[in-house]
């Protein structure tokens, strides 16, 4: 009879270095996600998380009975300018006789 090695201690003995650096990444990304933790659930919080609602006027929420809706004001149109006279420079005020 001839002994043999187990399977799973052939396997180990022929991928223990794989196993070992797989190991090592997954642990590395264990203790990277541990340090930006808190950054990165406040991200998803403020990306994916539901809105409070917004406040009333006068500062207490749940006063008024719906929103303030948004009320958008153009801006302004620029005036037109008045019309040049036609001799090209400013108009003189009449002369007194």
């Amino acid at each position: 009879m001839s002994s043999s090695a187990s399977p799973i201690a052939a396997f180990l003995s022929a991928y223990l270095g794989w196993l070992l650096a797989i190991l090592g990444i997954l642990i590395w990304i264990f203790l990277a996600f541990l340090y930006v933790k808190h950054p990165l659930l406040a991200w998803f919080s403020n990306r994916f998380g539901k809105d409070k609602p917004p406040q009333a006027p006068s500062g207490t929420p749940g006063e008024a009975a719906s929103p303030q809706p948004f009320i958008y004001a153009p801006p302004p149109r620029p005036q037109p300018e008045p019309p040049a006279s036609q001799e090209g420079g400013a108009e003189e005020p009449p002369k007194a006789q």
